[in-house]
């Protein structure tokens, strides 16, 4: 795939799906009015085909397996 020549549509697949960016400065990569696992759900809802129930739990399960305190 040409991603010079691609379009809205074609990088909204391709994002989350076949290629990510790990941002490395949450300051700068997190919004600071949303907790951080309902920009997860969120983003698991945008990219894949889940409930947003199976969002939501998926998202707990990251945060716990990062070891993240009281992540509910």
């Amino acid at each position: 795939i040409d991603l010079l020549k691609a379009g809205p549509a074609t990088w909204r697949d391709m994002r989350g799906s076949r290629m990510a960016m790990i941002l490395q400065d949450p300051k700068f990569s997190l919004n600071p009015v949303m907790t951080i696992g309902r920009q997860i759900t969120e983003t698991l809802r945008h990219h894949e085909n889940v409930t947003k129930r199976e969002a939501q739990r998926r998202a707990l399960d990251m945060l716990e397996a990062v070891q993240i305190a009281d992540p509910e």
